[in-house]
This record gives structure tokens, C-alpha cells and sequence, in this order.
């Protein structure tokens, strides 16, 4: 029983300290917090900008890409006495 008075007591004491001691509000002035909110704002712009031009120049690659392998497959088809622009071979429709 003495052990639980004990704790009991230390437990009382611990919260009528914590009461007493002046609060703070935080670890950051209004001020501070708002310029890291500020200063956070503008690295996340900065880091979705850069994101944005990764991914259009990924996109351009993709594109350039799928259009080589375009012509491949259509250069593949024609026959081999056609120009290289193929155009005449296109029309007629031929294999």
C-alpha cells in the first residue's frame, strides 16, 4: 500500500508542478512560425515547378519515341523499291 501512496503522491505533485510552471505556447513566435510556413510554401512551388518541367520533357521523349517507332513499322512494310517517303506506296494502298 505504501508503494501505491507513493505513486499516488508523486503523481499529484508532478501535476500541481506542471500547473504552476508558466505555460508556453509554443516553441515558435507567431512570427517565426508564419515565415517557415512562408518559407515551406515557396520550396513546395519551387519543387512542383521543377517536377512539372521533368514531366513535360518526359512526355516529349515518350512522344518522339512512339513516333521513330512509327515510321520504323512503316518503313518495315514497304517494299524495298518504294522512296523512302512512301507516300506514292501509301496511296495505292499496297502491303
Amino acid at each position: 500500500m505504501r508503494t501505491s501512496h507513493r505513486l499516488i503522491l508523486s503523481l499529484l505533485a508532478a501535476t500541481l508542478a506542471a500547473s504552476l510552471a508558466p505555460a508556453r505556447a509554443a516553441l515558435f513566435g507567431d512570427d517565426e512560425a508564419r515565415k517557415a510556413i512562408l518559407e515551406l510554401r515557396d520550396g513546395l512551388a519551387e519543387s512542383d515547378r521543377q517536377q512539372r518541367e521533368r514531366t513535360d520533357a518526359l512526355s516529349k521523349r515518350i512522344e518522339a519515341l512512339e513516333n521513330r517507332i512509327c515510321r520504323h513499322h512503316i518503313d518495315a512494310k514497304r517494299p524495298a523499291d518504294v522512296p523512302a517517303g512512301g507516300r506514292v506506296w501509301m496511296a495505292r494502298g499496297q502491303p
